[in-house]
C-alpha cells in the first residue's frame, strides 16, 4: 500500500505534557476513510431501497459497483482530515486540543475586568444581531423570488443578498458591541469590586447566552417546522453519519497506530473491497441505479470519480454503468449523436440509427378555413388562447382528476372538445411556450445567445402572433409577470400589437398572485369596440412556485400539493370570468386551453423539483381542450403535442400554415373526419445556455407513441422506457429486458422476455426513432446571419 507522509499527531498523553508523541502512521486515516465510504454507502443505499422496496435486491446487486467512489471519497476525505487535524490543531490528539480549549477558558475567567467585558458585550451583539440579519435577508429573498422567475438570475440575486446580510452583520455587530460595552461598564459603574467580579463571571452569561438563543431559535423552528421536517427527512441521516465519521476519524485513527495488529488485520480487508468493486464497476455495463445516482452523497462521490476516471472528458466512463464503448475517444460515447447509415456507432448502443419512415417528411396540412366555414355574415373566428402556468392534468375531472378543484375549467371541459393524450414538447416555460408560439422544437429555434436565458428569440422566427397580426387580426397579449415583459425575454410577443403589462406590474410590487389582474385586463380589451378579428393570449401564472395560499383563502395542508391545489382553484375562478364573458358575448369564439407545462408531486421523484428537469409523462402531460360554436363536444385519444396548436389555430382562422411549422393541423380532427397523425411524438430537454459552456445543449431527448415513453438522458447514456398508460408516475422502467434481449444471443430467450417479444420490438424500433429525431435535430441548418444555438453547438 502506498504511503503518505507521516503526519506528526501526538499519542494520546496529558495536556500540557512537554513530550511529543510517537508519529501516526498515514495508513490509520486510510482505513478509517475507507470505512467511512462503506458507512455512507449502506446508508443511502438502504434509504434509496426503502422508498422502493421492490427494487431492494436489484439495487443492491447493481449499486456494489458505485461502492468504489464512496470508497474514493472516503480516502480523500481522510486524507484532507489527516492535514487540517494536522495543521490546526497542530498534531495534537483530541484531548490535548480541548485541554487547550479549557486552557484558554480558563486564562478568559483570569483576565481583566475590561477584557471580560469586551468579550461579553461581543457574545451579546452577535446573539441579538445576527438572527435580526437573517431575517432581513429571508424576507428580502422571500420577495426578490417573487420577482425573479430565472433560476440563475435568482440564484446570482440570493447570492447578493447573502452578501449584503453579511457585510451589514459584520457592521451592526460592531456598533452593537460598543453600544453593549457601555451598557455593561454603567450598570456595574456603582457597584463595588466584589459585585464586579461576580457579575463578569463567565458561567452565568454562558447559561444567558443559551437561553436567549434558545428563546430566539425555537419560533424559527416551529414556523418553518415543515420544511425542516422535509429536510431532515432525506438529509439528516446522511449528514448524521457523516458528522459521526469525521469525529470517529478524529478520534479512533490516532488510537489506531497504537495498535498495529489490529491496522494489520483492517487494511488488506479494506484494499480487497475496493479493488474488488473498482473491477466489478469496471466490467459491468448497467450497474448504477439513477436513483441511487442522485443522493446526496452519491453525486458528489460520482463527480469525484469522474474527475480521476474519464479520461477523454466526455462525461462518460467506460465502466461503472456508463457504457462508454472507447474510453478515449471523446466523439463517441452513449450521449453522442448517431449519424444514421455511417457504419459507426457514435452512441455505444450496439446499432447504427437508421432512417425512420415516421421520421422524416412534412406534416399534412388542411385547407385554410376547412372547419365548417363561418356561418354567413359571420366574419373569421375570433381566437382566444388562455394558458396556465403549471397546470396539471390531475386538477381537472376531464382528466381523471379531483372533482370540484377547478369547477370552471371542468364545466369548460363539457362543451369542449377534450384531447386526452396532449403533451409539450419541454418540461418548463421557457422551453415549451417558444416551441408552442414558433410550432418548432426548441433545437430547430433561433435564439440569440447573449446575456441572461431565457434568450431572445431572433427575429428569423415565425411565431403564431405575427402569422396571425399579418393576416389582419388584432393581437392581445397578457402577461402576469415580469417574466414575460419585451425587455425580460425578447422576442417571445413577436407579432403582438398590444401587450397589457399591469398584471405584471401588480407581481413585480409584491402580488404573487395575479389571475384577476390578468383578467381585467384581458376584459378591458374585449369591452372595446373591435373592427378585426381578435387574437387574445392571457397567461396565468398564479400556480406557479413558489407555491403560497392567496391572500383570504386558506390551504388543506401546508405542502406545496396543498398549497398548490388552492392556487389552482383561486385562479380557475377568475378564468372562469373571462371564459363565460367570452362565451357570453362572442358568438364566433374559438378558446383554447392549455399549459406550458404540468406540476408532479410524487414521491421521491419529482419531491423536490416539481418540473424542469426531466421528461416524464407528469412533467409533459398538460390539458389541451378547444371550444366554438361549431364543434360537437367529444373527447379523443390522438396523441397530440405542442407543437400542433399554432399550425390549428392557423387553418382555423383561415390562414395558410407557414411551411416553418413542423406540427399538425389538427382542424379535420376537429371536424370529426379521419387524419393520419404521426405515431412517435418527441420532447426535448434544450439548455441553450449549455453552448456558451461549451456543451451539448441537447441534454435529453423523449420519443412517446400511444403507450410508451422511452428517454435518453444524453449526460449520462441512460435509457429509459415507461408504459406510462399502465404507470402515470413512472415507477418501473421497462428498458432493462430490452437491454437484456439486445444482450442474449441464444436462440431462445428466457420466458419473461418471449411473453413481452411484443413490446421489446416495439421499444427497439422506438429507440431507432428516437436516435434519427437526434440526427435531425441536432444536424447543421442553413447558415443564418446572426448567432443561433443550431451553428453554435459543440
Amino acid at each position: 500500500m502506498t504511503r503518505l507522509p507521516e503526519s506528526t499527531l501526538h499519542a494520546t498523553e496529558p495536556a500540557g505534557s512537554g513530550r511529543r508523541a510517537p508519529k501516526l502512521c498515514s495508513s490509520a486515516w486510510l482505513c478509517w476513510g475507507f470505512v467511512w465510504g462503506v458507512s455512507l454507502w449502506l446508508l443511502e443505499g438502504a434509504l434509496f431501497t426503502s422508498t422502493q422496496p421492490e427494487r431492494a435486491l436489484e439495487v443492491f446487486q447493481a449499486g456494489s459497483a458505485i461502492l468504489f467512489f464512496y470508497e474514493l471519497l472516503g480516502i480523500t476525505t481522510a486524507t484532507v482530515l489527516a492535514l487540517w487535524w494536522a495543521g490546526v490543531t497542530g498534531g495534537r490528539t483530541t484531548a490535548a486540543w480541548f485541554a487547550s480549549v479549557s486552557e484558554r477558558w480558563r486564562e478568559l475567567e483570569m483576565a481583566p475586568l475590561e477584557v471580560r467585558r469586551t468579550a461579553l458585550a461581543y457574545v451579546y451583539a452577535a446573539v441579538s444581531v445576527v438572527p435580526g440579519c437573517l431575517w432581513l435577508a429571508y424576507y428580502a429573498a422571500r420577495d426578490t423570488a417573487l420577482r425573479v422567475a430565472n433560476r440563475d438570475n435568482l440564484g446570482l440575486a440570493l447570492v447578493g443578498i447573502q452578501v449584503g446580510a453579511l457585510l451589514f452583520g459584520f457592521a451592526a455587530v460592531r456598533v452593537a458591541q460598543r453600544g453593549v460595552n457601555r451598557a455593561l461598564a454603567r450598570v456595574t459603574r456603582a457597584a463595588d469590586t466584589t459585585r464586579r467580579e461576580r457579575f463578569y463571571r463567565l458561567g452565568w452569561h454562558v447559561r444567558v447566552v443559551l437561553g436567549l438563543c434558545l428563546a430566539i431559535t425555537t419560533p424559527v423552528l416551529i414556523g418553518f417546522s415543515q420544511p425542516l421536517a422535509e429536510s431532515l427527512r432525506h438529509f439528516a441521516a446522511p449528514l448524521t453519519l457523516g458528522l459521526l465519521g469525521a469525529a470517529g476519524v478524529a478520534k479512533l485513527a490516532p488510537r489506531l497506530s497504537a495498535r498495529p495488529r489490529v491496522r494489520r488485520a483492517l487494511s488488506p480487508c479494506i484494499i480487497t473491497l475496493c479493488v474488488s468493486s473498482g473491477v466489478t464497476g469496471a466490467l459491468v455495463r448497467q450497474a448504477t441505479p439513477p436513483g441511487w445516482a442522485n443522493a446526496p452523497v452519491a453525486r458528489i462521490a460520482l463527480g469525484w470519480g469522474h474527475f480521476w476516471l474519464d479520461w477523454d472528458r466526455d462525461r462518460h466512463l467506460a465502466g461503472f454503468g456508463e457504457r462508454d464503448c472507447r474510453p478515449f475517444d471523446s466523439s463517441i460515447h452513449p450521449g453522442a449523436l448517431d449519424a444514421p447509415g455511417n457504419r459507426t456507432d457514435e452512441d455505444c448502443d450496439g446499432v447504427d440509427a437508421m432512417r425512420e419512415p415516421w421520421t422524416s417528411g412534412k406534416p399534412k396540412r388542411a385547407p385554410a378555413g376547412s372547419l365548417g366555414a363561418p356561418a354567413d355574415g359571420v366574419g373569421r373566428p375570433n381566437l382566444y388562447l388562455l394558458t396556465v402556468d403549471g397546470l396539471a392534468v390531475w386538477t381537472l375531472e376531464a382528466y381523471g382528476g379531483k372533482r370540484g378543484l377547478a369547477p370552471a375549467l371542468d364545466r369548460f371541459a363539457e362543451h369542449a372538445v377534450v384531447f386526452e393524450n396532449f403533451f409539450v414538447q419541454g418540461p418548463s416555460t421557457r422551453l415549451s411556450l417558444p416551441a408552442l408560439f414558433t410550432s418548432r422544437f426548441d433545437s430547430r429555434i433561433d435564439h440569440v445567445l447573449q446575456g441572461r436565458f431565457p434568450f431572445e428569440l431572433a427575429p428569423s422566427n415565425r411565431l403564431l402572433a405575427e402569422v396571425l397580426a399579418e393576416a389582419g387580426y388584432e393581437t392581445l397579449a397578457v402577461i402576469p409577470s415580469p417574466y414575460f415583459a419585451p425587455e425580460h425575454w425578447r422576442g417571445l410577443l413577436q407579432g403582438f400589437r398590444s401587450v397589457a403589462t399591469r398584471p405584471a406590474e401588480a407581481y413585480a410590487s409584491g402580488t404573487p398572485h395575479t389571475a384577476q389582474a390578468v383578467t381585467d385586463a384581458a376584459l378591458a380589451f374585449l369591452d372595446r369596440p373591435q373592427l378585426e378579428p381578435v387574437f387574445l393570449w392571457a397567461h396565468y401564472f398564479d400556480a406557479h412556485p413558489p407555491h403560497a395560499p392567496p391572500e383570504g383563502q386558506q390551504a388543506s395542508g401546508s405542502t406545496d400539493a396543498a398549497l398548490y391545489a388552492t392556487e389552482v382553484t383561486h385562479l380557475d375562478a377568475h378564468l372562469g370570468r373571462l371564459i363565460d364573458h367570452i362565451v357570453a358575448s362572442d358568438p364566433n369564439h374559438v378558446i383554447v386551453v392549455t399549459s406550458d407545462h404540468g406540476m408532479a408531486f410524487d414521491e421521491p421523484r419529482h419531491q423536490h423539483e416539481h418540473y424542469g428537469y426531466d421528461l416524464s409523462t407528469p412533467v409533459l402531460h398538460v390539458p389541451f381542450m378547444v371550444r366554438a360554436a361549431t364543434l360537437t363536444p367529444r373527447r379523443l385519444t390522438h396523441l397530440t403535442d405542442a407543437l400542433d396548436v399554432a399550425p390549428t389555430l392557423t387553418a382555423l382562422a383561415g390562414v395558410r400554415v407557414p411551411e416553418s411549422f413542423m406540427g399538425n393541423d389538427l382542424v379535420p380532427l376537429l371536424s370529426d373526419k379521419n387524419v393520419e397523425l404521426p405515431r412517435v411524438r418527441f420532447a426535448q430537454f434544450y439548455l441553450g445556455e449549455e453552448v456558451l459552456r461549451g456543451r451539448d445543449p441537447l441534454v435529453m431527448v423523449a420519443a412517446r407513441t400511444a403507450s410508451h415513453n422511452l428517454v435518453l438522458d444524453r449526460r449520462t447514456g441512460l435509457l429509459a422506457a415507461w408504459a406510462w398508460q399502465e404507470d402515470p408516475e413512472e415507477r418501473r422502467d421497462r428498458w432493462p429486458s430490452v437491454r437484456e434481449a439486445l444482450a442474449d444471443h441464444r436462440a431462445t430467450l428466457p420466458r419473461s422476455i418471449r411473453s413481452r417479444s411484443d413490446e421489446i420490438a416495439e421499444l427497439q424500433a422506438l429507440k431507432r426513432a428516437l436516435d434519427a429525431h437526434l440526427y435531425e435535430a441536432l444536424a447543421p441548418p442553413s447558415p443564418r446571419s446572426h448567432q443561433s444555438h443550431n451553428e453554435t453547438r459543440p
